[in-house]
Order: structure tokens, then sequence, then C-alpha cells
């Protein structure tokens, strides 16, 4: 099964490519090739197994839970907490033996269509956020000012490839499950809504 999904950002986000602009802009978004904005399939692969864990420990009485993360996010054994799956077995399935693919989320190809050619258009699809750190009186502290590239709102669109049937609805659990993504999310940033668009064979 494949399952096509929305990603509907409701506020400014930010993906970290990890590079800077210089002097102007300390971190920039990631980009695709053609300067797009894209959220990494790792980083959903990521927010949705953090989902499955947590809907696992308050749903005791569904013992699939574990099976699922196993079959479609596979365990890291050696950077996971073990009280994570205490009940899951050693010789279960290792992160690199997971047949499901966790797509990149990518803008529609009518909105690349509508900016691809203008770059006036596509620098608007970008802003840039000022902060800086502030001393008990108020006052500014020197050399703490930094500047990160974000996203406005968009919706971008990504895709579970190869899921079993019987996860479906599972995988649809976490999925709403998942309210904020990218950096800074926990003070603004990145605020989501994910939902299914089409499951296909």
């Amino acid at each position: 099964m494949n399952l096509n999904y929305k990603v509907q950002m409701l506020s400014d986000w930010h993906c970290s490519s990890g590079l800077t602009s210089g002097a102007d802009v300390d971190l920039l978004c990631i980009k695709d090739a053609n300067g797009f904005p894209v959220i990494p399939g790792k980083a959903l692969k990521g927010l949705l197994k953090e989902a499955a864990l947590v809907l696992c420990a308050f749903d005791k009485c569904d013992s699939g839970w574990e099976n699922f993360i196993i079959d479609t996010f596979g365990i890291q054994t050696d950077r996971e907490n073990e009280e994570d799956l205490n009940d899951i077995q050693d010789d279960k399935k290792a992160d690199d033996e997971v047949t499901s693919f966790f797509s990149s989320a990518t803008l529609s190809e009518r909105v690349i269509r509508s900016v691809v050619n203008n770059e006036k258009k596509k620098n608007t699809l970008f802003r840039k956020l000022a902060s800086t750190g502030v001393n008990d009186n108020g006052v500014a502290k020197d050399h703490t000012l930094r500047k990160i590239e974000v996203v406005i709102p968009l919706t971008l669109f990504a895709q579970v490839n190869d899921v079993k049937d019987i996860y479906k609805e599972k995988l649809e659990k976490c999925l709403k499950l998942v309210k904020r993504l990218g950096m800074i999310r926990n003070r603004g940033l990145g605020r989501c809504i994910l939902s299914v668009k089409e499951v296909s064979n």
C-alpha cells in the first residue's frame, strides 16, 4: 500500500539545511535543486515514529502497535532508548531492513510551475526572522542577534510507500497526532496538519 498525504503548514516553518548566507542569515532552509522548500523524508519519518511510540505507550490494549513500529519504522538499537519498546525482541528488523519508504514533502506541480521561472515570486515563499538575547534589564545582549530563513505557510505533499495494508488505520492516527515540525517548533514555528490524501496499491 502507498499512502499519499498532505502537510498543511499553518505558520512559518524552518527545516534547516545547516548552511548560512554569510553575514546576512545564520540558518538557511533546506531546498531542492530548483530552490523550492522541502521537508526531508527523514524528518517526517522521525515525527511519525515518535507519534507511533506515544500511541503505543497509551494504547496497551492493542499489541499491534509494536509490530507496526517495527515493520514500518524499524529499530535503531544502537541509538534508541531501550525503554521505548521494552517488549520487542533483539532479532526484529533493523532500520535498514524496513521496506517502507518515506518521501520528502514537496510543493504541488501546479505551484512549482506558477513560480519556477519567476525569481521574484519564488523569493516571496521565504522571509527572515531575527531574534536576540536580552539581559535581566531588558537590554539586548552584545553579539546575540541571529537571523534564520523561514518558509511562509504552504501546503506540501508526501508519500509513504510499501506499508502493509493492515497498518493503514495506525498510520492515519500517527499523521493526526503530528501538530508541529521543523526547528523552533516549541516556540511558535511549524504548526501543521497532516492528513491522508489518497491510498493506492
